[in-house]
């Protein structure tokens, strides 16, 4: 049974992030419901997106190469590997883990109090699931295996 993510529709009030032509534009209430982020202040958000996307792109590129080279110039047009999972919406996950695994880095580093380094402790452990998402999206999308190893 194929998986279909909630459909959101760009209104007034959000902002689109622009991207390559290859890719899809980003929306930033989509990665706030997402996320379930409840941010006000929309700037921090806004970077961690397009850094996370920029990063997503550079990972991509040359395997995006590889795709317009076979006649497909965007990634919609790109058959997916697997029936249930668009690209696109790996794609979107990708960027979004990505973006969300920086915002819990950046409170990792605002946070000094006494409690702090318990606090930080477990945050590490959320941003790197996050990191992890994003790597397993970005090798899903092409086609390649995905291995996630802990040292102990």
């Amino acid at each position: 049974m194929p998986l279909t993510a909630p459909q959101f529709d760009i209104t007034e009030d959000d902002f689109i992030v622009l991207n390559d032509d290859f890719f899809p534009f980003l929306s930033l209430n989509k990665f706030k419901t997402m996320m379930r982020l409840v941010d006000n202040n929309d700037e921090p958000l806004l970077f961690a997106i397009q850094s996370s996307m920029f990063e997503a792109n550079r990972e991509l590129s040359s395997w995006v190469c590889q795709q317009v080279r076979l006649g497909y110039f965007l990634l919609t047009e790109v058959p997916s590997p697997s029936d249930n999972q668009s690209l696109a919406a790996l794609y979107e996950n990708a960027v979004f883990s990505g973006a969300k695994a920086m915002i819990i880095d950046s409170y990792r580093t605002q946070d000094t109090t006494g409690s702090g380094h318990n606090r930080a402790d477990s945050l590490d452990l959320q941003s790197d699931m996050y990191y992890s998402v994003k790597r397993r999206n970005l090798r899903m999308m092409q086609n390649k295996p995905f291995i996630a190893c802990e040292l102990i």
